[in-house]
């Protein structure tokens, strides 16, 4: 899967759930974007480069979120699954995505400190 489908796929459940606006851009690299009135949450890949990056962006801060800082246990096992030649460590990355921010509202009620309502 293309990471386009693999986002919708597991990070959809913010646009039915909680009314987050979704769009993506192919400029200098593809920017995939949820925004809701209290900011947005963004993800920046330029393949060619091998350059990614996650970040949160609240009145005009942008928080870049390192996973394997924030969540090494979960990280960890994405690590491994990359090695697997059975696995699609795209697919497996997005669910951990998916899996930490449904945690972090679970447990906080926001996204990193992005409000949901």
């Amino acid at each position: 899967m293309q990471t386009q489908e693999l986002i919708e796929k597991y990070l959809g459940f913010l646009k039915k759930d909680y009314n987050f606006e979704y769009s993506w851009s192919n400029k200098r690299g593809t920017i995939y974007l949820f925004e809701n009135k209290y900011g947005s949450i963004k993800y920046y890949e330029w393949q060619q480069f091998n350059e990614k990056e996650f970040s949160i962006i609240i009145e005009n801060q942008i928080k870049t979120i390192d996973f394997k800082i924030e969540y090494p246990e979960k990280y960890a096992e994405y690590l491994k699954s990359r090695k697997s030649i059975f696995k699609d460590s795209k697919d497996f990355f997005w669910k951990m995505v998916s899996d930490i921010i449904k945690e972090e509202i679970e447990k906080k009620g926001n996204i990193f400190g992005l409000r949901l309502y």
